[in-house]
């Protein structure tokens, strides 16, 4: 027994019931403040998880919102003409929907499937948005062009705004390490070139250069050098720039830049991330005029093209891409209409307004209740689901753990406003 003062010259001690008493008060209030504190803890990290999934949400729509708005960068006409080797010539759109991805939610017996869209964005380099008349974004002209096969193209090149002649194939500091050139900037070979009038454009792949010449009649300001690409031997090769695969002299030289945005698996295979590839042209086109199942670029979604890299969105659940047109040039919203938009659809596709883009993220971890059971309350949700039923889940009551957030933007790509795909 503990003895204690209880008054002047008396002492007692504590008994073993206020003991227990006590221990009974102190353990609720721990148990009280553990709660709290796990509750508190809980709470943090589900806000931290959620960030987490509106920061990828958001850097994934960024990245492809910036790059719809400079599409079509020098091929305001909406198409670009490509040629395969072999096979038919075809005018690609600018903007189209490629292969779809079938993304695959399983949480233990119970699956989700949902078809996942993909966008193949063409544009010119440096992704300036528009071309200037200083020369901005281009990096020379064509001076000459005759029919062929081959056909025979002699350019010139130029540095900067000051349009400067500079070697084609020059990669020092004259021409800022081949800023202002047809090599690539890293001074190995080529890249493939837009070659257009502003209007028309078409893709080409470069293979050679000559050195510079003097100029010939009719005088002309610049040097000029013979340009030797891939597709000069086609038979479809026109000096007429309405042609599929046709450029005339005073067509405007860029790099050009062809992107494809998907939803490809994980390297563990546990989720799917957003991609961003450089696809490559086929060499083989299709017998017939271009179909919506011919493939005119190639990457790892459709062939043994090259592969995309991820772009640090982390997981995603589903990507929808809509394009919206005003077929009867009404210029009222109330009377627009979305579309799809193939590879082949260029010659016939109504006047296009803007391209609405839905993104759904995903946690990477799961989310539980405070006493750590699972939270089974999450799903995938639809876009514009009357209009486009290939966006529905196969099964709508489908839920799991994995807290998803949606997001969408609606862009505008200012060298396409209006134009006709």
């Amino acid at each position: 027994m503990i003895a204690r003062t209880v008054g002047p010259g008396t002492a007692r001690g504590i008994t073993l019931l206020e003991v227990m008493v006590a221990a009974a008060l102190l353990s609720v209030v721990i148990s009280a403040s553990l709660a709290g504190l796990l509750g508190a803890n809980q709470a943090s990290e589900r806000v931290r998880r959620v960030g987490d999934v509106q920061e990828t949400s958001r850097l994934a729509l960024e990245t492809i919102a910036a790059d719809l708005r400079v599409a079509g960068m020098g091929a305001q006409l909406g198409v670009v003409g490509v040629g395969p080797l072999t096979g038919a010539v075809w005018r690609v759109p600018v903007i189209y929907s490629g292969v779809d991805t079938a993304v695959v939610d399983t949480f233990g017996a119970t699956t989700s499937t949902m078809q996942s869209n993909s966008v193949f964005i063409i544009s010119g380099q440096p992704a300036t948005g528009v071309l200037s008349g200083d020369g901005a974004g281009m990096v020379g002209a064509v001076v000459q062009a005759t029919l062929g096969p081959p056909a025979t193209v002699f350019v010139s090149c130029f540095r900067g705004t000051t349009a400067i002649s500079v070697d084609c194939s020059d990669v020092s500091a004259l021409s800022n390490f081949g800023e202002y050139t047809l090599i690539n900037p890293a001074g190995v070979g080529f890249q493939p070139l837009l070659i257009g009038d502003f209007r028309n454009a078409v893709y080409v792949r470069p293979i050679g250069l000559t050195s510079p010449v003097a100029p010939v009649a009719p005088p002309v300001l610049d040097p000029r050098q013979q340009l030797t690409f891939t597709e000069q031997s086609m038979p479809s090769f026109s000096p007429d720039p309405r042609a599929p695969t046709g450029f005339a002299a005073g067509a405007v030289l860029q790099r050009a830049r062809v992107l494809h945005y998907y939803l490809w698996p994980s390297s563990d295979g546990t989720y799917y991330e957003l991609r961003r590839s450089q696809p490559i042209l086929a060499d083989v086109g299709g017998t017939l005029p271009c179909r919506n199942t011919d493939a005119p670029f190639l990457d790892e979604t459709n062939a043994a093209g090259p592969a995309g890299v991820p772009i640090g969105s982390g997981p995603i659940s589903s990507l929808q891409i809509r394009y919206v047109a005003d077929p009867g040039a009404a210029q009222t919203a109330n009377k627009f209409s979305i579309i799809p938009v193939g590879p082949c659809d260029g010659a016939a596709m109504p006047t296009l307004r803007e391209i609405r883009v839905q993104v759904v993220a995903r946690s990477l971890s799961p989310d539980k209740t405070t006493d750590g059971t699972l939270r089974m309350q999450y799903s995938t949700p639809a876009f514009e689901t009357s209009l486009y039923p290939g966006a529905v889940p196969t099964n709508p009551a489908y839920v799991d753990p994995y807290p998803r957030r949606t997001f969408s933007i609606t862009v505008v790509p200012r060298n396409l406003q209006g134009v006709r795909l």
